[in-house]
């Protein structure tokens, strides 16, 4: 019973983070806005509140991290459950920060979000490949993008401040 329950969930996270990507790639394609969200996302101070929850959002990823460096296993499985909740809502933070995905650099950012929220979505519960080398190297990109999203995330800022 577990098991199926456990299963149901892990494609409730999976259909929900596909979904709000779905979304964001077609608004973005289509150029739909909502003309309140862009001219508040136009303000510096609103793109700095929603940058810094952004970066908070993406520290809050991190959390899970630490417990498994601790090896704290028992509430790393714990905060699992959190992390892939959390990870499928990663477009609506995206969202709310900008309503496209960029140019230049800032393409290479955001596809660096997104290939990771992808990635994230296809772990080896919801693709059911328990062999050892899926797992390993699923876990080597995964951590692997994050990284690269903070380095990104932190040229980002540098600039956004720079030139500011």
């Amino acid at each position: 019973m577990r098991h199926t329950v456990q299963t149901r969930w892990n494609k409730g996270y999976l259909y929900l983070g596909l979904f709000l990507l779905a979304a964001f790639l077609v608004q973005d394609l289509i150029s739909l806005k909502w003309p309140w969200l862009v001219r508040m996302q136009a303000d510096e101070t609103f793109k700095q509140l929603t940058g810094l929850l952004l970066v908070c959002y993406i520290g809050h990823q991190w959390y899970l991290s630490l417990f498994r460096l601790k090896g704290s296993t028992g509430k790393a499985r714990t905060i699992l459950t959190h992390h892939k909740t959390w990870g499928a809502m990663a477009p609506m933070f995206f969202y709310t920060h900008s309503h496209r995905i960029g140019y230049a650099y800032l393409l290479l950012l955001s596809s660096v979000y997104f290939a990771n929220l992808v990635v994230g979505l296809l772990n080896q519960e919801v693709m059911r490949i328990q062999r050892r080398w899926f797992v390993t190297g699923w876990m080597v990109v995964h951590v692997s993008l994050a990284i690269l999203l903070i380095v990104l995330t932190s040229y980002h800022i540098f600039i956004a401040f720079y030139y500011q």
